[in-house]
């Protein structure tokens, strides 16, 4: 059987594997010591080491400033949530009714509900907010919510 050598590019990673049969008219000797030495670039383990632990650190530097972010977002968005329930309950004398694209009422209704229409909060969730309309109204809050839904953002009463 012939010997087998190391692929010069696997030597020179330090890597054992993938051998090829050894050419012939080389010395045995010379190949085999040659195996045991280390490419003069070849990195240590040391070196190995520092590196992936360089960039793990880095890594984790990166993971911990998108925490940070995320945290700031978060409590920006309840400082944000705190101000709309805030606006929406305690400073509107006007219902507000938050709705569904297909115009089912969600999450939250203001308190003036009550005051305007003699209705607790809360009681229309899930229900479609044309069917408390006028029936005469219908047609006219369907094409304005129609309106609405094709260019969002603010539009005044």
């Amino acid at each position: 059987m012939r010997p087998l050598r190391l692929l010069p590019a696997f030597r020179r990673l330090g890597l054992p594997g993938l051998l090829k049969p050894k050419q012939a008219g080389r010395d045995n000797e010379a190949a085999r010591s040659k195996r045991h030495q280390r490419a003069p670039h070849t990195p240590s383990v040391d070196t190995l080491n520092e590196t992936l632990e360089v960039r793990l650190k880095r890594r984790i530097e990166r993971l911990e400033a998108t925490i940070g972010e995320l945290e700031d977002d978060k409590r920006r968005l309840r400082e944000s949530e705190k101000l709309y329930r805030s606006l929406v309950e305690h400073s509107i004398s006007d219902i507000v009714t938050v709705l569904e694209a297909d115009g089912t009422v969600r999450a939250h209704e203001s308190p003036a509900i009550e005051s305007v229409l003699g209705r607790n909060p809360g009681e229309r969730l899930g229900t479609s907010a044309f069917d408390w309309i006028d029936p005469d109204d219908v047609e006219l809050a369907l094409n304005v919510f129609a309106e609405i839904l094709d260019k969002p953002g603010v539009h005044p009463p």
